[in-house]
């Protein structure tokens, strides 16, 4: 039963915070720049339109990303589940996740550039 919960959370955890987190990030983050919640770059703090389009665009992103790897995890822990200890794999498993995670940043930025001058105004 261990190793089971174990595995779920090697296979779930990271894909479950992904769709909790943009789903948040893209509803319900705050209008105004802060330092306390919010996707934070040079361009998206310059201004409040880049601020909501930037945590928008990253929150529908993170979400659409975790669902996707949440689909993904299941056959990977059923895999996982029938072939016995597979620990090191699944802890392999979670760093891509991980790795993804913060690579989903770089369209982010990428789109900013492309919407927004360095003053944080459309272009």
């Amino acid at each position: 039963m261990g190793y089971q919960i174990t595995i779920a959370v090697c296979a779930f955890f990271v894909p479950v915070l992904m769709v909790v987190f943009g789903l948040f990030l893209a509803l319900y983050s705050s209008k105004n720049i802060n330092a306390f919640f919010g996707y934070r770059s040079k361009i998206s703090v310059m201004s409040e339109n880049a601020w909501r389009f930037a945590n928008l665009f990253a929150g529908i992103l993170w979400s659409a990303t975790g669902v996707l790897f949440t689909a993904v995890s299941v056959f990977i822990y059923r895999y996982a589940i029938s072939q016995g200890d597979m620990r090191v794999e699944m802890s392999v498993y979670m760093m891509v996740q991980i790795l993804v995670l913060i690579a989903v940043n770089y369209p982010v930025k990428k789109v900013l550039r492309r919407n927004f001058n360095m003053e944080g105004r459309r272009i």
